[in-house]
């Protein structure tokens, strides 16, 4: 994984019911959420006063997460919740059996 600067750091377990209640995902995605993802932890923040780089183009910061994975696979549409879930940039950190899986949203 990436070593972000450690007052990027957050480290707050993300309720998978958070989730569901501001992304409003089917019943199919919230199956794949339960049997694909262990646990979503936010990891850090990417933002002007924690990394000391100023906003461009429109983008305040970004928003790093870890998704714990109980099997190798993600269904896409587990992450597109995550993305209207959450109203930041997003780059996710999947990981299972030490291996790391990137996606950026």
């Amino acid at each position: 994984m990436f070593d972000y600067p450690e007052r990027t750091r957050k480290d707050r377990i993300l309720p998978k019911n958070k989730v569901y209640g501001n992304a409003q995902p089917s019943n199919a995605v919230r199956r794949h959420f339960v049997s694909q993802v262990e646990q979503i932890v936010w990891r850090n923040v990417l933002i002007s006063e924690t990394v000391n780089l100023p906003s461009r183009d429109g983008i305040e910061g970004i928003q790093v997460f870890e998704l714990a994975l109980k099997t190798g696979d993600l269904k896409e549409d587990v992450l597109r919740s995550l993305d209207r879930a959450i109203p930041w940039r997003l780059f996710f950190e999947q990981t299972f059996n030490g291996q790391v899986r990137f996606a950026a949203a």
